[in-house]
C-alpha cells in the first residue's frame, strides 16, 4: 500500500503492526492508540493527517519516518503520494472525549493555544457546552484537582470559542412540548453543572413560559386584567402530564381537563 495524508491509521496498523510500537516512541501522544476505545472508533476513521496533529508532527515529516521505518523492518519501498489532505470531525462520543480531555491535559501543560484550536478544528471541529461540561467531569474522575479545572475554566472555553460561536440556538416556540423539555433540562443542568452557567455564554429560556402566557393573553376574548388563560391536559394517565404541569406552574395558571370545561353560547369556559 502506499501511504499519503489520507492513509487511514487502521489499514496502516493492519499491514504494518509494528508501526504501532514505532508511532509511540515518535510521540507519546499516540499512546491514544493503545486505549481500546480510540483503537476501535477514532483507529478506523482516523487519517494520517490527523494523527500528525495529535503527535504534534508536521504531516510529510510524518509519512517519510513511516516509509524509513517500512523499509527497514521490511525491505519494501512505499510510495508516498501528494494529496490535499481530507478528514472528518470524530463522532464517537467516548473517542471524542478522550480527545478532548488530551487537548485540555495539554493546555494544562502549556501547550500553545494555537497548537491546540489547530488540533481540535481537525479532529472535532463542533462542540457544544454540555460536551465540556461531561469532559470536565471525567478529567476530575481521573484525578485532576478540581481547583485546577475551575481555575482554567475559561481558557477551556477559548480553545473552543469559535464553535461554540458559531452555533445557532435552536427555535421551538413556546409550549410545544421539545420547548418544555428543554425548559426542565435546563433547570437539571443548572443544578448538576452549575460551573457552565457561570463561565459559558448560554441563552437564557427562563422568560419562555412569560411570554408564552403574554401571548395568549393578548387572542384571549376576555378583557386583558382576566384573561382565560389555561393549559389543557388529557390527565394524569397521559404520558406528557409532568410537563403540562411543569409549564402550567411556570406560566402561573390553572392545569385544566376536559371535564373542567363548559361551553356557553358556543364558548368554552
Amino acid at each position: 500500500m502506499g501511504l499519503n495524508a489520507n492513509t487511514k491509521i487502521d489499514d496502516l496498523l493492519k499491514e504494518y503492526p509494528f508501526l504501532m510500537e514505532f508511532l509511540i516512541a515518535r510521540s507519546s501522544k499516540f499512546k491514544l492508540l493503545e486505549n481500546p476505545i480510540m483503537r476501535k472508533t477514532m483507529g478506523k476513521v482516523a487519517t494520517l493527517s490527523q494523527a500528525a496533529s495529535v503527535g504534534g508532527i508536521e504531516i510529510n515529516a510524518l509519512l517519510a519516518d513511516i516509509a524509513a521505518e517500512i523499509k527497514k523492518r521490511t525491505g519494501k519501498v512505499v510510495a508516498i503520494g501528494s494529496v490535499k489532505a481530507e478528514s472528518a470531525p470524530v463522532m464517537d462520543a467516548d473517542a471524542r472525549q478522550e480527545l478532548l480531555k488530551d487537548i485540555i491535559r495539554d493546555l494544562h501543560q502549556g501547550v500553545e493555544m494555537s497548537v491546540l484550536k489547530r488540533r481540535f478544528h481537525e479532529l472535532i471541529k463542533d462542540i457544544d457546552p454540555s460536551e465540556i461540561a461531561k469532559m470536565e467531569q471525567r478529567l476530575m474522575a481521573d484525578g485532576m484537582p478540581e481547583s485546577e479545572v475551575k481555575r482554567l475554566c475559561d481558557v477551556h472555553v477559548e480553545v473552543f470559542k469559535e464553535s461554540l460561536s458559531a452555533q445557532e440556538a435552536p427555535v421551538v416556540p413556546p409550549g410545544h412540548p421539545l420547548h418544555t423539555y428543554m425548559l426542565e433540562n435546563r433547570a437539571v443542568m443548572k443544578r448538576v453543572f452549575p460551573e457552565l452557567f457561570e463561565h459559558y455564554t448560554i441563552m437564557p429560556v427562563d422568560d419562555y413560559p412569560s411570554q408564552l402566557f403574554d401571548m395568549l393573553a393578548a387572542v384571549s376574548p376576555r378583557p386583558a386584567r382576566y384573561p382565560a388563560v389555561v393549559v389543557l391536559t388529557p390527565g394524569i394517565y397521559n404520558s406528557a402530564y409532568f410537563e403540562h404541569t411543569f409549564l402550567a406552574r411556570e406560566m402561573g395558571v390553572e392545569l385544566a381537563e376536559g371535564r373542567d370545561l363548559v361551553v356557553k353560547n358556543t364558548s368554552p369556559t
